[in-house]
Order: C-alpha cells, then structure tokens, then sequence
C-alpha cells in the first residue's frame, strides 16, 4: 500500500503524461497528459488513442500498440505526431510497455510533448547550415580552435587551402599547424595572445 501512494503521487504529479490503453482506448490519464492533450482527463477515459494521433501516423502508432498487446515487443520507445483536442499537431515522445490491467493486456507508457525542442534542433541545424555556406565561400579563413581539454582545430573553412597551402583535414591532424605556418617575426606577437 505504501508503495502504491508513492507511485500514484509520483503519477499525479509527474511533468510527462502518463497513461494505459487497453482495447486501443485511454483506461488512465494523469493530469499532465490531459494538459497536453487539452482535455479534461474525464473525457479522455474511454476514447479512442488514435483520435489523438495525426493521421500519417495512425498506422505506425497502431502496429506499435498491437505489438505491446501481442507481446511481440515488450516496450517500445520512438517519436511521433499527435493531436490535441482542437486539432493542433504536435511531436511526442513516446515509450510504452506491456502490462496486464484486470486481468486482460494493456500499455503503460509516458508521454513527453518534443514540439520545442525539435523546433530548437531544426533552427540550430539551419544556422549551422547557413554557417557552412558563408564559410564555404568565404576568400579568409574561418576557424574554430580548442585549447582545453585537448588543443586542436574544431573547424577550418576551405579557403585555407588555397592561402595556407595546407587542406583543412591537415589542419585537424596536427593541432600545432597554425602556430608553425606562422612567419618567425610573427611568433613573438602570437605567443603573447595565446
């Protein structure tokens, strides 16, 4: 009994929707999952899991339910695109697992809504994308060094090539070529910035 008061508060209270689904409707909901689904949880009880499930991935969500059930699979973690209750889609992660609940198969599983972070991933794979480019076509040299933990060139643009003479990949093998490809009368005035 004690242990069941902690993992129903830890349920209720928890920042990931929770649920189980047996007969490919909703039979529990914690607070969070309502929230993200915008719902209240009474009306959740009963209905069905793909009403809340984008229609491209109905199908993927449904062999994943069907193999949890059948025991084909015991847990099962991916992403996908759900609904809310006005409609509004959304990316989820999602890690589910088999269970029995009165006596009959069911999935117990957490619900984590992704939509910010993946947005976050998208906007930072296309910043880098645009760096790339720039510094791809860039005429100086571009570069990104590391001196701790371990010294080494992090990235160097093209354009090295062809003002160094040496390739960027050179570069990344030893991290010490910038500083020898430096002119002698230079070194002085270089080893005081580093």
């Amino acid at each position: 009994p004690q242990l069941t008061e902690h993992y129903s508060s830890l349920v209720e209270h928890s920042l990931v929707g929770v649920y189980l689904i047996q007969d490919g409707v909703f039979k529990f909901v914690n607070p969070r999952l309502a929230e993200i689904l915008q719902c209240d949880r009474s009306e959740l009880i009963g209905k069905a899991v793909l009403d809340f499930v984008a229609p491209e991935s109905q199908a993927i969500v449904a062999e994943n339910i069907r193999k949890r059930i059948s025991g084909e699979e015991k847990a099962i973690h991916y992403e996908t695109t759900c609904l809310r209750k006005n409609g509004e889609r959304f990316d989820t992660e999602i890690y589910g697992s088999r269970t029995i609940y009165q006596g009959k198969p069911a999935v117990h599983g957490s619900l984590l809504d992704v939509t910010e972070r993946n947005r976050a991933e998208e906007a930072l794979q296309g910043s880098e994308e645009r760096f790339r480019r720039l510094s791809a076509n860039a005429h100086d040299i571009i570069y990104r060094y590391r001196f701790s933990p371990t010294r080494g060139f992090e990235y160097v643009s093209p354009a090295a090539t062809t003002i160094t003479g040496y390739t960027p990949e050179e570069h990344y093998a030893d991290p010490d070529l910038g500083f020898k490809i430096v002119h002698p009368d230079d070194r002085e005035q270089l080893d005081r910035l580093v």
